[in-house]
C-alpha cells in the first residue's frame, strides 16, 4: 500500500474508528455484492424455459453413461436403507 493511500485511509479514519475497522466497514458491502454476482446466475427467459424443460423432459441416456453408471455401481458400496 503505498504512502498516500495510507494516509488517506488513515485520515478517513481518523472519525473515531481504526484504519482496519474502516476498511473493513467500506469493503464488506462490496465483497457481498461480488459473491453474490458469482452464485448467481441469470438466464433470459428463452435460456430459462429451455432449463426447466430439460430438467421436466430429460434426454434418455447414452450408451456411455450407462457404461459410466456401472462402473461407478461396481466401485460403490450401496447405500444402506
Amino acid at each position: 500500500m503505498s504512502a498516500e493511500v495510507k494516509a488517506l485511509l488513515g485520515e478517513a479514519a481518523a472519525s473515531g474508528v481504526t484504519t482496519s475497522t474502516f476498511v473493513l466497514a467500506a469493503a464488506t458491502p462490496r465483497a457481498r455484492e461480488v459473491v453474490g454476482q458469482h452464485q448467481t446466475m441469470v438466464l433470459s427467459a428463452q435460456d430459462s424455459a429451455t432449463f426447466v424443460d430439460q430438467l421436466l423432459h430429460p434426454a434418455p441416456p447414452t450408451q456411455a453413461l450407462r457404461q459410466a453408471a456401472a462402473r461407478y455401481g461396481a466401485r460403490v458400496e450401496p447405500l444402506s436403507e
